[in-house]
């Protein structure tokens, strides 16, 4: 991942993480070549901005905070000036050849999408079913600790008839 994101992504699952700065920086590098060449790069800048609200989910700490707020800042500033060059070359129609272009990636943006659903789906359901096995590991040493404890009271109970009885046989001397 490009350095002023490592913070996000330690701090955030590392793999999934990384995969989601890398992204990022592959979107705002995308859109700063269509802007330079006075192409709309709205495409690449929505998916900027949908990374970095994946990364702020994962986020955790200022440092981490601080980087995603920068990075938000700079698709700002792409936007505007998407909006002044890209805007000036881009205001004939678009032709079937550019509408089926921009169809074919959003559905690569939605295709991508779906993936890292499913990866984080595989993810929080890998969490649950080791949560659910340590709750388990932790219900069976519960069982037998109470077991420890209920044998230590009826042994306690034993010992304690046994002191009043040798109590009593003391006392009557």
């Amino acid at each position: 991942p490009p350095p002023h994101l490592c913070g996000v992504v330690v701090a955030a699952a590392p793999a999934r993480g990384e995969m989601h700065a890398e992204a990022l920086a592959e979107a705002l590098e995308l859109a700063k070549t269509k802007i330079a060449s006075g192409q709309d790069a709205t495409v690449h800048l929505d998916e900027a901005d949908d990374l970095i609200a994946q990364l702020r989910i994962d986020a955790r700490g200022r440092e981490a905070k601080k980087a995603l707020a920068d990075e938000e800042a700079r698709v700002r500033e792409l936007r505007d000036r998407n909006a002044l060059f890209a805007g000036a070359t881009s205001t004939a129609k678009p032709t079937g050849t550019q509408r089926l272009e921009t169809t074919v990636a959003r559905a690569e943006e939605s295709n991508r999408r779906i993936e890292d659903t499913r990866d984080l789906i595989n993810d929080i359901e890998e969490t649950g079913a080791d949560i659910m096995t340590e709750l388990h590991r932790n219900k069976d040493t519960l069982q037998h600790i109470d077991g420890h404890v209920k044998e230590t009271k009826a042994e306690l109970a034993k010992a304690d008839k046994t002191v009043t009885r040798m109590s009593k046989w003391w006392s009557r001397w």
